[in-house]
């Protein structure tokens, strides 16, 4: 089966650290400066490649003869088309600044006709833009595995009473105020209200359900906070840069966006909507944890 190659691996897998082992993954292990407790992040030298790399390496050899068929980049969000269906991830800032130095349309007509196995291989290793449209390639080959979802997830949350969620996660925001559930919200960006990552260590072992926002894949702070999830909690990944990838159903269940109308999302998306402009074109699917 091809692999990835070289300089892939040994660009992440070069730095050496501790490991924890946590839900069948390995995790790489530094002291946060603020508190002396472990910060797993990942940005920067102390990135944890694991989780990354197993997604890709399940897939990238079941995709030899693929092509990427259609693209779109927008400010909110990109698109990758292939054989398999169409995946969609979300487009940081700093991704879009790529984006617009280079040319959004310029961008699409160079990936057109480019293997899918060299686009998923930059996945773990590579910068903002050419990770969102890596992880929008890896989720058009997952995305066909989603069943239908008319939120019924929301009634697990009954009678719990912290929700540990990861990323301020608007969809939902309204229903959970009827709940009674009391949301401890993570954010990267410093917005009031929600706690930084590293005060994960302290607050979300007591929660008794997460949630985190597929956005996680894009930053690839996911790792960060696996080992400090309960093995009590219900624990859920959801939104449109979810992969709904067999390697996750071990610990969470899993909802994304199948997309029903190629042209109309995608033109959505450049012309800078994000899931909220082009919901009419797609469709809520979910992949429930193995029990």
């Amino acid at each position: 089966m091809p692999g990835r190659s070289d300089i892939f691996r040994h660009s992440f897998r070069s730095c050496q650290l501790p490991e924890a082992r946590y839900a069948g993954f390995a995790f790489a292990q530094a002291p946060s400066t603020k508190t002396g407790k472990v910060f797993r992040t990942g940005h920067g030298p102390y990135m944890s490649s694991t989780l990354y790399d197993r997604l890709v390496d399940s897939v990238i050899g079941k995709v030899e003869h693929a092509l990427i068929e259609d693209c779109a980049i927008g400010r909110k969000c990109a698109g990758i088309h292939t054989r398999y269906g169409t995946g969609l991830a979300f487009v940081s800032d700093e991704a879009w600044r790529e984006a617009e130095n280079a040319g959004p349309a310029e961008l699409e007509r160079r990936f057109r006709g480019r293997r899918m196995a060299d686009t998923l291989a930059a996945y773990p290793a590579s910068g903002p833009l050419e990770t969102t449209l890596a992880l929008a390639a890896l989720n058009s080959f997952h995305i066909a595995s989603g069943e239908d979802d008319p939120l019924t997830w929301f009634r697990d949350l009954r009678g719990k009473k912290r929700l540990g969620m990861v990323g301020y996660f608007c969809p939902i925001m309204d229903r959970l105020a009827l709940t009674g559930i009391v949301p401890v919200i993570f954010d990267l960006r410093p917005l009031p209200g929600p706690h930084r990552p590293e005060e994960a260590a302290d607050l979300l072992p007591g929660c008794d359900a997460v949630l985190i926002t597929g956005a996680a894949f894009v930053n690839k702070t996911v790792d960060h906070y696996l080992p400090y999830i309960s093995p009590e909690a219900e624990a859920y990944i959801f939104g449109h840069s979810t992969p709904l990838a067999d390697e996750l159903l071990d610990r969470f269940t899993l909802g994304s966006s199948r997309v029903l109308d190629k042209d109309t999302v995608f033109e959505a998306i450049r012309q800078g909507g994000g899931p909220r402009d082009f919901r009419s074109g797609v469709r809520k699917v979910i992949r429930r944890r193995r029990q």
